[in-house]
């Protein structure tokens, strides 16, 4: 492979223009996502990023059932994308189904088989010690990615840093709009926290895990869960340990 960046800037530019919603550096995210599943024959892709708030939140996703993915590990608070971005490594996971897999990820291994992924490969968007967010790639069945597809899928996620830093020449230098709608959703969920924690005079951690296990419990996005609560549609209690909540009318 002569020249991998030239190489993967070609696939994305052959992908068709993305939703006329998103902005820019969403825009071509996205095309970068769809390019990587197509040329490394994988399922789909998602890249999270690092908000405002210090947490790591779904940015764009190469289709509905990526994000689907990439939302269930920011629900359940574990999985690949989690630890790469945790470990500053690639977490590459060729078996889902395997126990060692079962056991690192006692939630999320099941929940994404259940979803048809397999295999899941996570390598974290950093410049030097600086950490951007997580390019992940997902498998419909198991298997290494080979040495040929590893270093593609590599250049893939160096030229996904190079758009969220703005470096791209093909880019108009603007804000990444998506870290303004993540940062929302998590704005959303620490005010959440804070309620649940007041409310049930809990710590952060426990607070965190319960609407975590209860937006996993509904199949609910945590920031949807988080919404209600700020909002006074939706109460925890204390003593519901099965369904941690009440539904205010």
């Amino acid at each position: 492979m002569a020249d991998p960046l030239a190489l993967v800037r070609a696939l994305i530019a052959d992908q068709p223009a993305a939703d006329g919603s998103l902005g820019v550096t969403e825009a071509y995210l996205h095309r970068l996502s769809t390019a990587a599943a197509q040329a490394l024959q994988l399922w789909g892709a998602a890249i999270s990023v690092l908000t405002g708030s210090g947490s790591l939140d779904l940015l764009i996703a190469s289709d509905d059932a990526s994000k689907e993915i990439a939302e269930l590990q920011v629900t359940l608070g574990e999985g690949p994308s989690r630890d790469a971005y945790e470990s500053r490594r690639p977490v590459l996971e060729p078996d889902l189904g395997s126990g060692t897999a079962g056991r690192r990820w006692p939630g999320f291994a099941p929940a994404a088989r259940a979803l048809s992924v397999e295999a899941d490969f996570a390598l974290p968007l950093q410049v030097g010690a600086a950490r951007l967010g997580v390019l992940d790639l997902y498998r419909a069945a198991p298997g290494s990615l080979s040495p040929g597809l590893l270093v593609l899928a590599l250049t893939f996620a160096d030229d996904a840093v190079a758009t969220l830093l703005g470096a791209n020449e093909h880019l108009d230098g603007s804000v990444p709009d998506g870290f303004e709608r993540a940062s929302a959703d998590l704005s959303m969920q620490y005010q959440a926290q804070g309620m649940v924690m007041v409310q049930l005079g809990v710590g952060v951690g426990e607070a965190t895990a319960r609407l975590r296990a209860h937006a996993y419990a509904v199949d609910r996005r945590l920031a949807d869960v988080a919404g209600d609560v700020v909002a006074r549609r939706l109460r925890l209690d204390r003593d519901e340990p099965q369904s941690m909540h009440r539904v205010v009318r």
